[in-house]
């Protein structure tokens, strides 16, 4: 599978684009239920309107597709940099995939934070980050930066660290089949981590970055009360 010790084998190039291949794919099919479950998350009505499921769905595929390309593009650099170490190979897998994963919280939390938004708000790909930076300023966008960051890691620890360990266990101990293998580590792993912390973190992250008063959509009558206190302020001066 495309993790554990393969990721070093791989040249940089070669692990972006296996993530991003994977990750575009596997968003375009589960796009509906992450809508739901972040409208459920909200306590909103669910929606079967195509127009609404689907809508953010290209910033979706560049959230997830580019946050695959950098964690598996940065687990492998940190899993060769580990094996410089004298460390087990258990410790460069599990400890690579981690960093590789905290590295991609960084550009995951600015996609995510457009994504969630589109879905909530509407808006295009370009001109939800600009209305972030025009009305609240550039500190908007990290906003759940820390959340993101913590899910990534620990997702990312489990998919292409703790899932490849268990699967060469059971294969080497037990004489299980290697795709068999494979199922149970990737279920075991769903079970503890990826449905206990990461979901935590997930949930977290959702309330961070649809905080209403700091990024809902500016109402007509907020922006006229923003320019009357404008203009006395100039006239005060």
């Amino acid at each position: 599978m495309g993790g554990g010790s393969d990721l070093q084998r791989l040249s940089g190039g070669e692990n972006c684009v296996l993530g991003m291949v994977t990750g575009v794919m596997a968003k375009a099919c589960n796009y509906p239920f992450l809508v739901w479950k972040n409208t459920v998350q909200q306590g909103l009505k669910i929606s079967l309107d195509p127009r609404i499921v689907y809508r953010g769905l290209p910033m979706a595929c560049l959230n997830l597709g580019g946050t695959n390309a950098v964690q598996f593009g940065s687990t492998g650099v940190f899993q060769r940099l580990l094996a410089t170490t004298g460390v087990s190979q258990d410790a460069v897998t599990v400890g690579g995939s981690f960093l590789g994963g905290a590295a991609s919280g960084v550009p995951c939390s600015i996609w995510e934070l457009c994504m969630i938004q589109q879905q909530r708000f509407g808006g295009s790909i370009l001109g939800t980050p600009a209305r972030f930076v025009n009305e609240y300023g550039t500190s908007a966008l990290s906003r759940g930066v820390t959340m993101t960051v913590g899910r990534e890691a620990m997702f990312t620890m489990s998919m292409l660290g703790i899932t490849p360990l268990i699967q060469q266990r059971l294969v080497e101990s037990s004489g299980v089949e290697k795709n068999t293998a494979l199922a149970i580590g990737a279920r075991s792993e769903a079970l503890t981590l990826t449905l206990t912390l990461t979901r935590t973190l997930t949930t977290l992250t959702l309330t961070l970055t649809l905080t209403r008063r700091s990024l809902e959509p500016s109402s007509p009558a907020r922006s006229r009360t923003r320019w009357t206190r404008s203009r006395r302020a100039c006239r005060a001066t």
